[in-house]
Order: structure tokens, then sequence, then C-alpha cells
């Protein structure tokens, strides 16, 4: 599960089932570059399973970022999870009051002043 702001992602996740006589150390985050390239840690929590969730912080806004983590214990480092995306952006800000500019039997034609904050990704309509 994500969660995003123009420049963060905000992950959590559920713990996992050991192997039998082994114990779950921790968890590590990772995170690509955001063009599709190379993943590297986000978060690393070796040695505390009790943290579930992380906030990658200082991300570029408007960009995709493809996520995954594993589970570690004494043996090492386990399988990769499944890769989900975040797309860095949050809901826009207020726009202006809308003011009438003309009416007639049929139309009216009302303008407003755009929202001052875009969220961190261009408005396509209002």
């Amino acid at each position: 599960m994500t969660a995003t702001s123009r420049d963060s992602c905000s992950v959590t996740w559920a713990a996992v089932a050991p192997p039998a006589n082994s114990l779950i150390t921790g968890y590590v985050l990772l995170i690509d570059d955001g063009k599709g390239g190379d993943f590297r840690v986000a978060y690393d929590g070796n040695n505390n399973p009790s943290v579930l969730n992380n906030v990658i912080r200082n991300l570029e806004p408007q960009t995709n970022y493809r996520i995954m983590g594993y589970a570690v214990n004494k043996a090492g480092n386990g399988a990769n999870s499944t890769e989900i995306t975040c797309f860095t952006a949050t809901i826009p800000g207020q726009p202006g009051t809308p003011r009438l500019i003309s009416s007639s039997d049929t139309n009216i034609e009302v303008a407003w002043d755009p929202a001052y904050d875009d969220g961190g990704s261009p408005l396509k309509q209002y």
C-alpha cells in the first residue's frame, strides 16, 4: 500500500510468516530511480522487524517510481516482493471563487483564478 505527496511515497507492508525455526530480523525497501533504472536501498530495517512502514522522501515530483522489498533473517535475504508503483503528486489546491462574466437565457459564463497549488502535477481540467 502506498500514499503519495509531491516529493515522497509512504509505503506500508505486512509482516511475512518466516520459515520454520527462523525469525525475521527486518525488512529492506528498494526504489528505482524513477526512470526505469536500477533499484537502490530506500530503507534498511535489517535489525528492526517491528517497523512495517516507511516514507521515502526527496523524490522528484511528477515521477512514477517502482518499489519493492524483501524480508531478512539470519540466513540472508528473502525473495523480492511484487513491485508496486508510486506517482509523486497530491491533490491540487482549491481554485478561486467563481465569478459571473455574462449570462443569457441559455448560457452562463463564469471564470475563476486557477488553484495556487497544482499538487505536483499539471491540472488538466476543472
